[in-house]
């Protein structure tokens, strides 16, 4: 079982998305809570890698934030790999 977590930079969750096995999701996230969030995922057993990815909210786009630093880079895909403890 996989579960996706989308946080505010405090740390409250807006969204958890779960769901069994690999392949593609997709979730709407919206300003409601604020224009930047922290995506995570976890598998019982597994470490992920890259262990969590920012996102930048502007208009109908969202962005990746490197490094505090907000990149021209579309948050369309995040890409989580995930290796056994």
């Amino acid at each position: 079982m996989i579960s996706v977590h989308i946080l505010t930079p405090t740390g409250r969750e807006t969204v958890t998305v779960t769901r069994r096995g690999n392949g593609e999701w997709e979730t709407v996230v919206t300003d409601a809570s604020g224009v930047d969030y922290i995506v995570t995922a976890e598998v019982e057993g597994y470490v992920s890698d890259p262990i969590s990815y920012t996102l930048h909210l502007e208009g109908m786009k969202v962005y990746l934030v490197n490094n505090g630093e907000i990149t021209d880079k579309e948050a369309i895909n995040l890409d989580f790999h995930f290796e056994p403890k």
